[in-house]
């Protein structure tokens, strides 16, 4: 039977619009398309009709996409007015262009409306303030939520210190990202961390969060088939963007430190970014010759690169909010080292599931990477399969798609009432 929403004594089955600029299959599997994704899956699965709003490639706005009975994908300019009507408009809200999805979003909204879309909540992804014209629209009926994973007034914090804040085009977005949380309905954050983080940057009670791990399926990513990289010897690996929040300079002074790198290489695969070149002048500075690049991967190579690491390291500082990275690693049973940040600390126990270091410490790092790499083969897979257990049990989607629905079920109670 569909999940449903009582609307005085009759029920009708439950539709959610979400909101992110990132979707698969036409935009990268990041953090956000990912998590919308499987989640988009896991509610169909549960009967909830679901309508995502995401950003299209080509900016333009595209013919609509139903990718299963019951997800409907609607692609829109992200970098582009929807309209030349809304030019000039646009131009005096937010000055710089790469931030027009939000309004974008907002406007293709009312126009499905217009053409029959019923929705019962809207969930709108914390990046790029999403959720800010739909909250200052009073027309609007619907209960907003917004789903937080790392908006861009931390990461850019975290990965340009000072300079971001002093940036003017970044001002606006900034502050669209913080209005949002501070006026959403509901908050939803898949890790405890993350909402204590963003309670106290947005002055939002603790008790506002929902939390709500990500959803992921196991099963279905161990049967990938993968295809073979560019790898030819035993190695660690790192995934993700390469970037400054995400601790890539501690990581490669560790590596630079440990004896091991002469058995292994350090395989860094990743999305590069205007930081790439000083870590690539801190490898040639250091004369390490057995870290390797290897650019931004697809879901099967991925896989490959997973299911024959010898240890994935995931060293972030000093945040981390409750990164793809660190469940796919867990999903498929990888030796998995994190830092103590965020929301990777409560999904790995040290020496229990993987293995935790000092955010920020080379040396702990170090020292890690020299015990798990001479560790006995056997007792790695047994520590990797109680990770792959972790993952399973925790980020079930059915289990995440029913905490989810109910928590959907009492946002739209609440707001009838208020």
């Amino acid at each position: 039977m569909k999940n449903s929403v009582h609307l005085g004594m009759s029920a009708i089955p439950l539709s959610v619009v979400l909101v992110q600029n990132q979707f698969p299959q036409d935009t990268h599997w990041g953090g956000i398309s990912t998590y919308g994704w499987f989640m988009a899956q896991a509610l169909a699965k549960e009967g909830v009709s679901v309508h995502v709003i995401c950003q299209s490639m080509d900016n333009k706005i595209e013919v609509p996409k139903q990718i299963s009975d019951l997800i409907h994908v609607y692609r829109i300019p992200g970098t582009e007015p929807i309209s030349g009507n809304f030019k000039k408009l646009i131009n005096k809200v937010i000055p710089d262009k790469s931030y027009w999805f939000a309004y974008n979003a907002w406007i293709h909204f009312k126009e499905l409306q217009k053409k029959g879309l019923k929705a019962d909540v809207i969930d709108c992804a914390d990046y790029l303030g999403s959720a800010y014209f739909f909250l200052k629209d009073e027309t609007i009926t619907q209960p907003i939520n917004v789903t937080c994973h790392t908006p861009s007034f931390i990461a850019d914090e975290m990965n340009e210190g000072k300079d971001a804040k002093a940036n003017k085009k970044n001002k606006k977005r900034y502050s669209m990202e913080i209005e949002s949380i501070k006026l959403a309905f509901g908050l939803l954050s898949p890790s405890h961390r993350l909402s204590n983080l963003l309670a106290a940057k947005t002055g939002r009670s603790l008790n506002d969060f929902f939390t709500n791990p990500y959803p992921y399926p196991v099963q279905q990513e161990v049967q990938i088939e993968p295809e073979i990289v560019n790898v030819k010897r035993p190695f660690v690996l790192f995934t993700g963007r390469i970037e400054r929040r995400k601790g890539i300079q501690t990581l490669i002074n560790a590596w630079n430190n440990t004896s091991m790198k002469k058995d292994y290489s350090l395989v860094l695969a990743g999305k590069k970014t205007n930081h790439s070149p000083e870590f690539e002048s801190l490898i040639e500075q250091l004369s390490i010759p057995s870290i390797q690049f290897i650019g931004d991967q697809n879901r099967e190579q991925l896989a490959w690169l997973y299911q024959n690491a010898a240890l994935v390291i995931l060293p972030s500082q000093p945040f981390e909010n409750y990164p793809y990275t660190c469940i796919e690693s867990m999903g498929y049973a990888a030796p998995t080292l994190v830092s103590d940040s965020g929301g990777m600390s409560e999904l790995i126990y040290d020496e229990e599931n993987g293995w935790v270091f000092k955010t920020g410490s080379t040396e702990h790092l170090t020292e890690q990477i020299e015990k798990i790499l001479n560790m006995p083969v056997s007792d790695k897979i047994a520590i990797g399969l109680k990770a792959q257990q972790t993952i399973k049990r925790i980020n079930a989607p059915n289990r995440i798609a029913q905490r989810t629905i109910n928590y959907y079920s009492r946002l739209i109670n609440d707001y009838k009432k208020s």
